[in-house]
Protein backbone atom coordinates (compact mmCIF):
# COMPACT_ATOMS: atom_id res chain seq x y z
CA UNK A 1 0.00 0.00 0.00
CA UNK A 2 1.47 3.39 -0.97
CA UNK A 3 2.39 5.77 1.79
CA UNK A 4 1.12 9.35 2.12
CA UNK A 5 4.18 10.85 0.41
CA UNK A 6 3.85 8.54 -2.59
CA UNK A 7 0.16 9.39 -2.87
CA UNK A 8 0.98 13.10 -2.78
CA UNK A 9 3.51 12.62 -5.58
CA UNK A 10 0.83 10.86 -7.63
CA UNK A 11 -1.57 13.74 -6.95
CA UNK A 12 1.11 16.25 -7.98
CA UNK A 13 1.83 14.29 -11.16
CA UNK A 14 -1.85 14.07 -12.06
CA UNK A 15 -2.34 17.81 -11.52
CA UNK A 16 0.75 18.54 -13.62
CA UNK A 17 -0.45 16.30 -16.45
CA UNK A 18 -3.80 18.08 -16.43
CA UNK A 19 -1.97 21.41 -16.43
CA UNK A 20 0.02 20.44 -19.52
CA UNK A 21 -3.05 19.15 -21.34
CA UNK A 22 -4.98 22.33 -20.60
CA UNK A 23 -2.06 24.50 -21.69
CA UNK A 24 -2.01 22.72 -25.01
CA UNK A 25 -5.75 23.23 -25.54
CA UNK A 26 -5.55 26.89 -24.53
CA UNK A 27 -7.86 26.48 -21.55
CA UNK A 28 -6.14 28.88 -19.18
CA UNK A 29 -8.86 28.65 -16.51
CA UNK A 30 -8.49 24.87 -16.24
CA UNK A 31 -4.69 25.13 -16.46
CA UNK A 32 -4.66 27.61 -13.58
CA UNK A 33 -6.92 25.31 -11.55
CA UNK A 34 -4.54 22.39 -12.13
CA UNK A 35 -1.58 24.61 -11.23
CA UNK A 36 -3.28 25.54 -7.92
CA UNK A 37 -3.92 21.84 -7.24
CA UNK A 38 -0.23 21.02 -7.81
CA UNK A 39 0.80 23.93 -5.58
CA UNK A 40 -1.49 22.66 -2.81
CA UNK A 41 0.11 19.22 -3.02
CA UNK A 42 3.59 20.79 -2.93
CA UNK A 43 2.56 22.78 0.14
CA UNK A 44 1.39 19.53 1.75
CA UNK A 45 4.76 17.93 1.02
CA UNK A 46 6.50 20.98 2.45
CA UNK A 47 4.40 20.92 5.63
CA UNK A 48 5.51 17.31 6.11
CA UNK A 49 9.16 18.28 5.55
CA UNK A 50 9.20 16.18 2.38
CA UNK A 51 9.39 18.82 -0.35
CA UNK A 52 12.69 17.33 -1.53
CA UNK A 53 10.70 14.32 -2.79
CA UNK A 54 9.52 16.48 -5.69
CA UNK A 55 12.99 15.86 -7.10
CA UNK A 56 11.90 12.26 -7.72
CA UNK A 57 9.69 13.61 -10.53
CA UNK A 58 12.43 15.37 -12.51
CA UNK A 59 12.81 12.28 -14.71
CA UNK A 60 9.09 11.59 -15.08
CA UNK A 61 8.03 10.60 -18.60
CA UNK A 62 5.46 13.38 -18.97
CA UNK A 63 7.09 16.76 -19.75
CA UNK A 64 4.44 18.74 -17.83
CA UNK A 65 5.32 16.81 -14.67
CA UNK A 66 9.01 17.52 -15.25
CA UNK A 67 8.17 21.20 -15.80
CA UNK A 68 6.25 21.60 -12.58
CA UNK A 69 8.75 19.55 -10.58
CA UNK A 70 11.64 21.57 -12.03
CA UNK A 71 10.08 24.89 -11.06
CA UNK A 72 9.84 23.62 -7.48
CA UNK A 73 13.35 22.14 -7.68
CA UNK A 74 14.73 25.64 -8.27
CA UNK A 75 14.10 26.25 -4.55
CA UNK A 76 15.64 22.96 -3.43
CA UNK A 77 18.39 22.05 -5.92
CA UNK A 78 18.60 24.96 -8.35
CA UNK A 79 21.07 23.38 -10.78
CA UNK A 80 18.94 20.27 -11.25
CA UNK A 81 15.83 22.34 -11.82
CA UNK A 82 17.63 24.62 -14.24
CA UNK A 83 18.93 21.70 -16.33
CA UNK A 84 15.44 20.22 -16.67
CA UNK A 85 13.88 23.57 -17.58
CA UNK A 86 16.62 24.19 -20.14
CA UNK A 87 15.92 20.86 -21.84
CA UNK A 88 12.17 21.43 -21.80
CA UNK A 89 12.53 24.95 -23.19
CA UNK A 90 14.43 23.54 -26.17
CA UNK A 91 11.89 20.79 -26.77
CA UNK A 92 8.92 20.66 -29.09
CA UNK A 93 6.88 23.83 -29.38
CA UNK A 94 3.86 23.98 -27.12
CA UNK A 95 2.61 25.08 -23.74
CA UNK A 96 5.21 23.17 -21.71
CA UNK A 97 8.03 24.48 -23.89
CA UNK A 98 6.81 28.07 -23.51
CA UNK A 99 6.29 27.80 -19.76
CA UNK A 100 9.73 26.21 -19.25
CA UNK A 101 11.32 29.02 -21.23
CA UNK A 102 9.42 31.65 -19.25
CA UNK A 103 10.19 30.05 -15.87
CA UNK A 104 13.87 29.81 -16.76
CA UNK A 105 13.97 33.42 -17.94
CA UNK A 106 12.28 34.70 -14.78
CA UNK A 107 14.44 32.59 -12.47
CA UNK A 108 17.66 33.73 -14.14
CA UNK A 109 16.53 37.35 -13.95
CA UNK A 110 15.87 36.93 -10.22
CA UNK A 111 19.28 35.28 -9.75
CA UNK A 112 21.03 38.14 -11.54
CA UNK A 113 19.29 40.67 -9.29
CA UNK A 114 20.43 38.86 -6.14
Amino acid sequence: MPNVIDMLLVDFSNAAITYGEELDTGNSRAANKANRAAQKVYNDLKSLGEEHRILDLLDFANPAVRLMAATKALKIEPKRGEVVLEKLSQGPSGGVNAMAYTALLMWRKDQAAT
